[in-house]
């Protein structure tokens, strides 16, 4: 069992348009968008899915799951947070056992239409690794299959196990895919392009590919050890008020998780300031307490604490 991330955008176009004389005109451009967690089974399942996207112009898909349940209407797609405005994330990495390809520009044998997307397939599937072979697929024609040369195709496959993002991209480097797909807000367009004073080239847009239903997957990485960091040199009251402030952010609830770590790392600014403690091992350890109460953005704690030092030793 898995799921996808929906994103709808009630006033936005999420397909092209493709008018009789030949131009495109290009996805809108969506800002704020609801979210969903919709379960999928399989990959049978997943297609299913897909087939009613199809129709849906409004809809797309990102691989990263919601960051907060309670923030899914009217909210922009963030896998971090934003410095300049302010805005929490909405989305963070979460592994999937699903993975889709976008494969474009590929060429295609001269005898190989491009409605026949079966063909189509089994032209292209040699550009992938070993692993992918013989495995059941789903292949999608994206907007500009049939309109422009090559194949432009979108394979979507059924993992053995969850995999991450930075799985995903090792386990196809050197691959000619779009590795952008595998970043958690990037959206998978869903929908067929909209055709205006001309018919769709290819009447039939998706086909389910059988084979073996998974895909191996490489073994997974090594946990990573945990950094034992020592507590800044004791130096008196200093010291022990910024232990304070580490348990504090340790104990903070998901919620609350970022507003407690830039007031510790605030109130830790002013400590050193007075010379009671290193920044340096203040962040460090500020950051490493927001890691263990479940925080799974390092990036972004590193940016918080580093912000709320600064400031608290007298930076603007």
């Amino acid at each position: 069992m898995d799921s996808i991330t929906l994103v709808q955008s009630p006033a936005k176009r999420l397909a092209k348009i493709i008018r009789a004389d030949g131009t495109i005109a290009s996805y809108d451009l969506a800002r704020y968008v609801n979210l969903a967690a919709v379960s999928v089974r399989d990959l049978a399942h997943l297609a299913d899915l897909l087939r009613k996207l199809l129709a849906r112009p409004d809809c797309a898909i990102v691989r990263g799951a919601i960051a907060d349940p309670d923030r899914v209407n009217h909210v922009r797609r963030l896998a971090h947070a934003d410095p300049e405005t302010g805005e929490a994330a909405t989305l963070k990495e979460h592994p999937r056992r699903w993975i889709a390809l976008d494969l474009d520009g590929l060429p295609l044998p001269a005898h190989v239409d491009a409605r026949d997307l079966p063909a189509c397939f089994a032209a292209i599937m040699p550009s992938l690794p070993a692993r992918f072979q013989g495995r059941e697929a789903i292949v999608q024609a994206t907007a500009s299959h049939g309109i422009k040369a090559g194949a432009r195709l979108r394979v979507w496959f059924w993992m053995n196990r969850a995999m991450d993002s930075a799985e995903c991209r090792g386990m196809l480097a050197g691959s000619p895919v779009d590795r952008a797909l595998f970043n958690p807000a990037q959206l998978h367009y869903a929908a067929g392009p909209i055709f205006i004073g001309r018919a769709d080239p290819i009447p039939n847009r998706m086909a389910l590919i059988p084979g073996n239903p998974h895909v191996a997957a490489p073994p997974p990485p090594p946990p990573p050890q945990p950094r034992r960091i020592a507590m800044p040199e004791d130096t008196g009251a200093g010291s022990k008020r910024f232990a304070a402030l580490v348990a504090h952010v340790r104990r903070a609830p998901p919620r609350g998780r970022h507003p407690a770590l830039y007031w510790a790392s605030r109130c830790a600014g002013e400590i050193a300031r007075a010379g009671g403690i290193n920044p340096q091992a203040a962040a460090m350890l500020l950051v490493q307490a927001a890691m263990d109460a479940g925080g799974d953005d390092r990036r972004d704690a590193e940016r918080t604490a580093l912000d709320g030092l600064r400031r608290g030793m007298g930076g603007i």
